[in-house]
This record gives C-alpha cells, sequence and structure tokens, in this order.
C-alpha cells in the first residue's frame, strides 16, 4: 500500500470517526465536542486551503455566526453539528446583523456532521456572496480537498487530527471522571 493512501484512509478514519461521534453526542445533549472542533479545524483548514483561520471564541465567547476567522484571506466560518436550513439561515442572519460581511468577503457553513441537499434559497439582502454548493461544507468534502494534497501535506492533516482532536479530547475525558453505578 502507498503511503499516501496509508494516510488518507487515516484521516478519513479520523474525520468520520469525529462526525459520527459528533451526531451521537449530541443526541444526547453533549455539546464538548463541538467546542473541540472549533480549537481543531482551523489548524487543518488553514493546511488544506493555506487560510490562517483562528479560533473566534478567544477573541469574543460565543462570537455571534462566526466560530473561525481569517481576516487576511477575509474568510468567517461558523462550525455547526446542525445542519438544517433554519440553522444556516439563522447564520447567514446574525452575520448581516453583525456587519461581518464588511469584514469578510466569503462566510462558510462548516457541518460537523453530514450536510444535507440543500434546496432551500440563503437570502443574504444582497450584503454578500453565498453559494450553497461551494459554501456548505462538511467532512466528506474535506477528504475530497485532502486527497488532492501531495503525501506530506496528508500525513500532516493526520498529524493536526493525533495533536490537537485526539489531545483534547482526551483532556475532556480527564476532566470527567467515570464513576460506575452498581446495579
Amino acid at each position: 500500500m502507498l503511503n499516501k493512501e496509508i494516510f488518507l484512509k487515516e484521516v478519513a478514519g479520523s474525520l468520520a470517526l469525529l462526525s459520527k461521534e459528533v451526531t451521537i453526542l449530541n443526541a444526547v445533549n453533549l455539546y464538548d465536542i463541538n467546542i473541540v472542533a472549533e480549537d481543531f479545524f482551523p489548524g487543518l483548514l488553514n493546511l488544506i486551503y493555506g487560510y490562517k483561520l483562528k479560533n473566534a471564541n478567544y477573541l469574543e465567547k460565543n462570537a455571534p455566526a462566526i466560530d473561525l476567522f481569517d481576516k487576511i484571506n477575509k474568510i468567517a466560518v461558523q462550525v455547526t453539528s446542525d445542519n438544517s436550513s433554519k440553522k444556516i439561515n439563522h447564520t447567514i442572519e446574525e452575520f448581516n446583523k453583525n456587519e461581518s460581511y464588511k469584514i469578510y468577503n466569503r462566510l462558510i457553513i462548516f457541518i460537523l456532521i453530514q450536510k444535507k441537499k440543500y434546496t432551500t434559497e440563503f437570502n443574504t439582502d444582497g450584503k454578500f456572496v453565498f453559494d450553497k454548493t461551494k459554501d456548505i461544507w462538511d467532512v466528506e468534502d474535506l477528504i475530497k480537498d485532502i486527497r488532492e494534497l501531495d503525501t506530506d501535506q496528508i500525513k500532516k492533516s493526520a498529524v493536526i487530527y493525533q495533536r490537537n482532536y485526539v489531545t483534547n479530547t482526551m483532556q475532556l475525558k480527564k476532566r470527567r471522571p467515570v464513576r460506575l453505578i452498581p446495579l
């Protein structure tokens, strides 16, 4: 097996696991993993696309409509586990309300679970361009783009996952001791 294939399968498996874990934990109202994802994805997206994304929550806790930002490339990213059209519309409304379009040329909705096939036309009130086919991403979109990278970049993607996501998840688990309850 080629190294590229080995690393690609490792990254694909990691992203699939993350996506499924988000789905399952969110189903029981456990959202810590979403916060961990906001710390993990800037590094991965920066590697894949050459962005300079940072976590917006370090500047403003729970910043409206924006979780990650890159002022150099003028990109804002909402990281969410909610794949509904309602959530996307709400994000666009908040982006407009806060006049974020004056700072960022592009809003990307990154969905941690599988995105839907959207039939909704998302209204930006003409304040910025939002193309649902290009600006709504999920982990399947990422792995397709990662596949186009050279072997060293794919290996770096695997390392970013290991260093950030796995480490942060382990720290969360350490903070929450598991108590067995006798039945």
